[in-house]
């Protein structure tokens, strides 16, 4: 009994160890720590943290905090918040520790511009250990219940303490799409960051306004459908960058909530319509095959179904469907292009290269907003990046085709003036050749002319002589003999006749 008894206090022991180890794994793997290292200009913290979703969106703060051990909250890892289209508030929890010897002031950057409405609750310890919330900050793009910011993206300051352990609570609720990463910038070190962005998005959009405006000029100029496309289709796309980087809600179009609601569905929808269009005039696809015509062509119904539908229809049914439509008509697009290049196609050759930036740096921004690529310059930039050189290749492309239409002119130029100058030798051959021919036959009138003169002498004074013989009513006309009389003046009249003839020939002749 007693080796029993022994034998079942050491199996409760085992029991309990393998309880406390397993209850200490859980807790390292369940804690969602970012460790703030002194010099550490930005962290991101939107890979690893804990979220709970809220069918009801009635949940405070305070709710939240008493519940922070609930099982609710579930802990997410290597993937940045991505829950696409949702009704539910979600909430995001992030633990940080400063191991640096001061305190600092950060900025908590959320990286979606389009997030309706944000809260952020800092949340502190004081000397007992009872949590309690030592700020509370509100954004996003729903005016009417959040002030607007001065930045571009939603930005809050937090004061981290050096040594302790503090909790940030992130409240979001939005008609958008609920994707973004989340990054604790030191302040400085924003403030520097941003002017680089800045700096960048002042120098493309710069940039696209300038190509767009001299197209435009070009247009006013030539007429080329070709060039009022480009100028909509680079308008387009400096809409759809405002739009995703912030800076049109910062700048341009500010408390229009129209605009802040729909204007990412109106720019991608505008982007792919004018760019359709742009591809039909430089492709020249009027006169080529109609598989390619009918791919631009639903392409440019498509999506100008997508944008009148917009005006009425929320971002979470019409969003998706944009994205599944425009991989399609990129890669419709880009196969239209690519057979005709292999066709021989020069113009095609020069789309297919811009297109295809155009695509790398799409699929680039994609994988960072989803989290696979992590965030760095070189991915951040990389679509503005590849429109960029899209916009420039394809300005080339249509000079080299305007450079081509204008060689070809003046060949056919050159080839009319060869062929009117043949035919000018041919008319002055001609004009030669009868000119000869009139000379000759003036001269043959000329000579008639004088015969018929002589000869109508010679009848005359045969006439005047038949009338001082005999006078001509006593002259009898012998039976079965014309009369001498009447045949002299018959050829006489035939003589005029002949005379008046060749005079006429002639006139008509010299006219």
């Amino acid at each position: 009994m007693i080796v029993w008894g022994q034998s079942i206090t050491s199996l409760r022991t085992i029991l309990l160890l393998l309880t406390v180890v397993f209850s200490s794994t859980c807790m390292a793997v369940s804690t969602a720590e970012h460790r703030l290292a002194a010099g550490q200009t930005r962290v991101d913290i939107g890979k690893t943290y804990h979220f709970w979703r809220d069918p009801t969106g009635q949940q405070t703060i305070n709710e939240i905090i008493r519940r922070q051990y609930d099982p609710r909250w579930t802990l997410a890892a290597s993937s940045p918040p991505n829950f696409q289209y949702t009704n539910d508030t979600v909430w995001l929890r992030f633990e940080l520790i400063s191991a640096q010897s001061h305190d600092s002031d950060y900025f908590l950057e959320l990286s979606s511009p389009f997030l309706d409405d944000i809260e952020v609750h800092h949340v502190k310890r004081n000397h007992f250990g009872d949590l309690y919330i030592a700020s509370s900050m509100r954004a996003g793009d729903d005016r009417t219940l959040t002030s607007s910011s001065n930045y571009r993206l939603p930005i809050f300051p937090i004061q981290v303490q050096a040594g302790v352990s503090e909790l940030v609570y992130v409240k979001v609720r939005s008609s958008s799409a609920i994707s973004f990463s989340v990054a604790l910038w030191q302040r400085d070190a924003y403030i520097s960051s941003e002017q680089t962005v800045q700096a960048f998005y002042g120098f493309f959009f710069g940039l696209m306004v300038v190509m767009a405006c001299y197209n435009l000029v070009a247009w006013l100029f030539i007429k080329e459908p070709m060039y009022l496309c480009y100028v909509f289709y680079a308008l387009s796309i400096v809409f759809f960058q405002a739009s995703i980087s912030g800076f049109g809600a910062l700048y341009l179009w500010g408390n229009v909530d129209w605009l802040l609601d729909k204007g990412l569905v109106i720019s991608i929808s505008l982007s792919f319509l004018f760019g359709a269009l742009f591809v039909w005039h430089l492709l020249l696809l009027k006169i080529q095959h109609v598989i390619y015509q009918k791919a631009v062509i639903t392409t440019m119904w498509t999506y100008s179904g997508i944008l009148l539908a917009s005006l009425v229809l929320p971002e979470s049914i019409l969003a998706p469907v944009a994205q599944v439509v425009g991989i399609t008509a990129c890669l419709a697009l880009l196969l239209t292009g690519s057979l005709l290049s292999w066709q021989g196609h020069e113009m095609a050759r020069y789309f297919v290269i811009a297109w295809g930036l155009l695509l790398i740096g799409t699929v680039v921004y994609t994988l960072v907003v989803r989290g696979v690529l992590p965030r760095t310059p070189l991915t951040e930039y990389m679509q503005p990046v590849g429109m960029t050189l899209e916009v420039m290749l394809l300005a080339v492309a249509m000079a080299l085709r305007v450079n081509q239409e204008r060689d070809a002119r003046k060949h056919a130029a050159r080839t009319a003036l060869d062929l009117a100058q043949k035919v000018n030798a041919m008319n002055a051959e001609k004009l030669i050749l009868f000119s000869e021919d009139n000379q000759v036959l003036e001269y043959q009138a000329v000579e008639q002319e004088e015969q018929l003169t002589v000869m109508r002498q010679e009848l005359d004074v045969m006439k005047e002589r038949l009338d001082g013989i005999v006078p001509v009513d006593l002259v009898e006309t012998v039976e079965g003999q014309p009369n001498t009389a009447k045949l002299i003046e018959d050829a006489s009249s035939e003589s005029d006749k002949i005379i008046s003839i060749e005079r006429r020939r002639k006139d008509s002749l010299d006219s």
